[in-house]
């Protein structure tokens, strides 16, 4: 995070969500979602991003303009919060920040949050350059109060590479006194009066970005927010930073070309809603500056240990131990998901699997599990790896220590003091037990 052209970048953003007026912020970190969280003066993480977007939720409804910002992946876990505050409403100003890893830079794998988009409608933005991302986020929480839905600011890659200087506002926005809402008529009622609500918000949510551009038949290139530093001086373009896109991109009659990040999500629209018109796909020519994967190998004592004692199965939760140096682990499906693992093969015959957690990855969602896998009797051994906070991102401490919670049977061992045979003889009598165990190794 030394590099000049991320921290600019960064400042940009959290710069225009102070000067907007935003008075609390939530986050999970990733993907540099964690550094904007910390340059806004803002510390402690949630358990996961559905408990973040709980909380900036609650933020708005309490009268206090709220950002929540984790990276992409980050919105399939708390889709379901998003896609019902799109739906229902806000009180005061909603921000949610969402970095798109495109690259691999530090995700395990690459996902495009555009399409969700599709869903329910909304408002999303993509900035172009460090000065239209400060005015963005500068306006966004005033806009989201206007058009009542959370607006979404999607930064990838690209975004972060900007290196333009930007101009703050010496006039921040004034903080508006939101009371606290509590009209059960706005945000508890039936599906057919919210979605025919919805429509409406949508048709203006439409005109709100028309109004942003002002197109014509000129240009022969779309650039989609930050997506090709090379042509920033070209003048036949047109820059679009906000979806839905406007309708008279829809109304030209000759070739054109797209430059966009991620899939191609406005290219295929352009084919769909354009008759007898030729639209190119050009590569983005990104910097796919992908550093080369290395295996985890901190934990070398432990997984040798568990190696040799032959365990029936090993589910590996999502962290820097999934891909450890000697290949133990079986399986991997998400953060948050091996304890529910173990429990399904547990109930399906398998002889007492082992699993693995970092101590962010159980407080995510593994501890939620833990308690339905004592409720249901299943016996299998969780390892949760105490590193201190979030590894991955730089250590940030999770908000509670679960090692207080006494759900089952546990076991503590140091792991700087612990060797390998003792590792191996701890290992075979927790599985020797056939009970649902806790292994915490602190480090």
């Amino acid at each position: 995070m030394k590099n000049t052209k991320i921290i600019k970048s960064i400042k940009a953003i959290s710069d225009g969500l102070a000067d907007g007026g935003c008075e609390y912020a939530t986050n999970f970190p990733g993907f540099n979602s964690h550094i904007i969280f910390n340059s806004l003066g803002y510390l402690d993480i949630s358990l996961n991003e559905k408990i973040a977007y709980q909380k900036a939720f609650g933020g708005s409804m309490a009268g206090k303009r709220s950002a929540v910002l984790f990276k992409g992946t980050g919105l399939n876990v708390a889709l379901d919060e998003y896609l019902h505050s799109v739906l229902n409403g806000i009180n005061a100003g909603l921000v949610v920040i969402l970095t798109d890893d495109l690259e691999g830079e530090s995700s395990p794998e690459i996902q495009d949050s555009r399409p969700i988009i599709d869903m329910y409608g909304g408002l999303w933005s993509e900035p172009y350059s460090n000065q239209n991302a400060y005015d963005v986020c500068k306006s966004a929480f005033e806009i989201s109060e206007k058009l009542d839905v959370p607006i979404v600011i999607r930064l990838t890659n690209n975004y972060f590479r900007n290196v333009d200087d930007y101009q703050r506002d010496k006039l921040a926005k004034d903080k508006k006194n939101f009371k606290l809402d509590n009209r059960r008529s706005k945000y508890i009622s039936y599906w057919k009066p919210r979605y025919e609500n919805l429509q409406k918000k949508n048709k203006k949510i439409q005109l709100f970005c028309n109004n942003l551009y002002k197109i014509d038949n000129k240009f022969e290139t779309i650039v989609v927010g930050s997506s090709y530093e090379k042509i920033n001086k070209t003048k036949d373009i047109v820059r679009l930073y906000t979806y839905p896109l406007p309708t008279s991109i829809f109304n030209l009659k000759k070739n054109i070309s797209v430059f966009e990040n991620g899939d191609p999500y406005v290219y295929s629209k352009l084919l769909i809603n354009i008759n007898n018109i030729l639209v190119n796909k050009l590569p983005n020519k990104i910097n796919q500056n992908i550093k080369r994967w290395k295996k985890w190998d901190g934990d070398e004592k432990l997984f040798k240990a568990l190696q040799r004692i032959k365990p029936s199965y090993v589910v590996a939760d999502e962290g820097v131990y999934t891909d450890e140096s000697i290949n133990t682990n079986n399986v991997c499906l998400c953060m948050g998901s091996a304890v529910g693992i173990a429990m399904g093969m547990a109930e399906n015959g398998t002889e007492y699997p082992f699993c693995i957690s970092g101590d962010t990855a159980f407080s995510f969602g593994n501890v939620h599990s833990l308690f339905e896998a004592k409720s249901k009797n299943n016996k299998f051994c969780l390892i949760v790896i105490n590193n201190g906070g979030a590894i991955s991102t730089g250590g940030q401490k999770v908000a509670y220590d679960f090692r207080n919670l006494k759900i089952c049977e546990t076991v503590t061992l140091d792991y700087n003091r612990t060797s390998i045979k003792t590792f191996m003889n701890t290992l075979n009598e927790i599985r020797k037990s056939n009970e649902l165990t806790v292994l915490y190794i602190n480090k």
